[in-house]
């Protein structure tokens, strides 16, 4: 079984990467558990929440 592998993702140029992390316990599916990989630069520019100190 392939897992943690990266794979090339021909459809999107802002997604080049796909990681697999398909598990024993997600052998039933019949597709596959993937991670999008994408550069930072990609994603929306937000300010994130802080945890209060």
């Amino acid at each position: 079984m392939a897992r943690f592998d990266v794979y090339p993702n021909p459809g999107s140029h802002a997604t080049p990467y796909l990681l697999d992390v398909q598990s024993e316990l997600l052998d039933g599916l019949d597709s596959r558990m993937v991670i999008p990989l994408r550069s930072l630069d990609h994603f929306a520019k937000v300010k994130l929440p802080t945890s209060p100190r």
